[in-house]
């Protein structure tokens, strides 16, 4: 199970920098660097992939991202606890 998942970067004309996951539509992040939305990014990905938990529903696998792409990958912990769940999730 892979839990790194790539990032699209939005820059805005304000100067701020939004990352949108493709594979978990729910999570978002934004800052005024990039850095800085990387920063938040994992946060993002675990609210988001928590209520996929809360309702039960299979944790998405992540795509394989595009060259020069950022890639998130959820802290090892979080990653574990994902896992399973999604095992429990597929054996019902």
């Amino acid at each position: 199970m892979n839990l790194c998942y790539p990032a699209d970067v939005r820059r805005y004309r304000s100067g701020t920098v939004g990352l949108f996951f493709s594979d978990v539509p729910e999570a978002t992040t934004v800052g005024k660097t990039l850095t800085e939305a990387l920063d938040h990014a994992p946060d993002a990905l675990i609210v988001a992939l928590s209520a996929y938990v809360d309702d039960g529903r299979a944790i998405p696998s992540a795509r394989r991202g595009r060259r020069g792409q950022p890639v998130v990958c959820l802290p090892p912990l979080v990653a574990l606890k994902l896992a399973i769940h999604d095992a429990m999730t597929q054996q019902r």
